[in-house]
């Protein structure tokens, strides 16, 4: 059984060397696939916010087999209500 717990913010993550690496992962995968592109935001324009899940997933012997991040955005939810709903976005 693992003494490592689920973080429920970035703040709590970032302070454990285990999450730290599984967040620099992520990021590295992301990065690879050309998820994103750094551009200066506009003054009028307000980042789309985000939020980083984590969980740990286990064996069936209790150890951990990784940790794992999953990002939720304001944008993803959007994008799955208009695909769930047929919408068309422009």
């Amino acid at each position: 059984m693992t003494l490592l717990k689920e973080p429920t913010s970035f703040s709590q993550a970032i302070q454990h060397p285990q999450w730290r690496a599984a967040l620099q992962h992520e990021l590295n995968a992301l990065q690879a696939i050309n998820t994103w592109s750094v551009v200066t935001l506009p003054p009028y324009k307000q980042p789309i916010g985000c939020k980083w899940v984590y969980k740990i997933k286990l064996k069936a012997d209790g150890t951990i087999e990784r940790l794992k991040l999953q990002k939720w955005s304001q944008f993803g939810v959007l994008l799955s209500v208009a695909a769930l709903r047929g919408w068309y976005l422009h």
